[in-house]
């Protein structure tokens, strides 16, 4: 069997940030949207999106401006994640996504890795990650699986 090789243009970073679509055939639906890059990204939503359909994508980081794909192509589908490459960008809406993946932490640097080291340090990693990488649901997680619950409660509050 021969290896796969990967043919990308753009380095993709893994995010979790909110989103919407719509196409044609389906109305507005809210969507996860997953390893981010300037060409494209990974969605996951409730309704399976076929190859070749165009869609309309709003991006909705965490603490950013929303961005705006008014025209993506889903070139893959997989259960109930698709891959969309952007077609038309506008020029101010790809200077955001410039300026918003150039925010995110460097790959590999999530709250998991940085407490596998240091269990005591989950605060410090949860603002070195960002809150790209430090969702309510990884800092759960991390709190709990690091034995970090009552430090973490204490800092953030209601949010863990």
């Amino acid at each position: 069997m021969e290896p796969t090789v990967e043919q990308r243009k753009h380095r993709r970073h893994p995010v979790n940030f909110q989103g919407v679509y719509s196409s044609g055939s389906v109305y507005v639906r809210e969507a996860v949207v997953l390893d981010l890059s300037m060409g494209g990204c990974r969605v996951a939503s409730t309704i399976p999106m076929p190859p070749d359909t165009t869609i309309q994508l709003q991006i909705r980081p965490h603490r950013a401006a929303p961005i705006y794909g008014s025209s993506a192509i889903v070139r893959w589908a997989r259960s109930y994640a698709f891959g969309v490459q952007f077609q038309e960008l506008p020029e101010h809406e790809s200077i955001a996504l410039t300026h918003l993946l150039g925010s995110l932490p460097p790959r590999g640097r999530t709250v998991h890795r940085i407490l596998s080291a240091r269990p005591d340090a989950l605060p410090k990693a949860i603002e070195e990650c960002g809150q790209s990488a430090a969702t309510p649901t990884s800092m759960r997680w991390a709190a709990r699986h690091y034995g970090q619950e009552r430090n973490v409660s204490a800092r953030y509050g209601s949010l863990v």
